[in-house]
């Protein structure tokens, strides 16, 4: 099993991968994680390939993030994809909370980086990423959107789509997921 986790910045991408990755023993890589340097620079994309791509090459893994630099990579070895639909009042909400608690806290997130207060105020979506959830949220439905298509329109599809816009949908998803890997 192989899943990949798309969704706007507070959908829970990372908490729905990470709780898989628990529940199936599934190795877990967060995009993020890999794309974001120390002081928040961005792995070339070259390098963000290679280490992508060497991940992929697993038989079983679960894959969070966006970047479309390497999502063709991604989906190329995929078996799920998991689309987190919410909406866009509920994941503003989540996010807002999510980074004042960080802030708050000093959390340290990948690579010794932190989201810090003047970047929530920042009028710059690439720092505020408040901002750059909001500007984001209706191109990534319509990605969603797109790829589901795309993989319908394929005779030889072997991804399967999960488009999930809430909680019941989500548990559903994961007994769902739970028990094909159990199979």
């Amino acid at each position: 099993m192989r899943v990949f986790i798309m969704g706007s910045s507070g959908a829970g991408k990372t908490h729905l991968a990470s709780k898989l990755s628990t529940e199936l023993t599934l190795p877990h890589l967060e995009l993020d994680s890999l794309r974001h340097q120390a002081n928040w620079q961005p792995l070339p994309d070259r390098k963000f390939q290679t280490e992508v791509r060497a991940f992929c090459k697993r038989d079983r893994w679960v894959i969070d993030g966006n970047y479309s630099v390497v999502r063709a990579l991604v989906l190329a070895r995929a078996t799920d994809v998991v689309l987190l639909d919410r909406s866009k009042t509920l994941v503003m909400f989540r996010l807002f909370i999510r980074s004042m608690i960080r802030v708050l806290l000093r959390r340290k997130l990948w690579n010794g980086n932190r989201e810090r207060l003047r970047y929530l105020l920042s009028p710059d979506p690439n720092l505020n990423v408040l901002l750059w959830s909001w500007s984001n949220f209706d191109r990534r439905r319509e990605e969603f959107t797109q790829l589901q298509l795309s993989v319908a329109r394929t005779e030889q599809a072997t991804i399967r789509i999960h488009r999930v816009s809430n909680n019941k949908q989500l548990r559903e998803l994961v007994e769902h997921l739970n028990s094909i890997a159990t199979d």
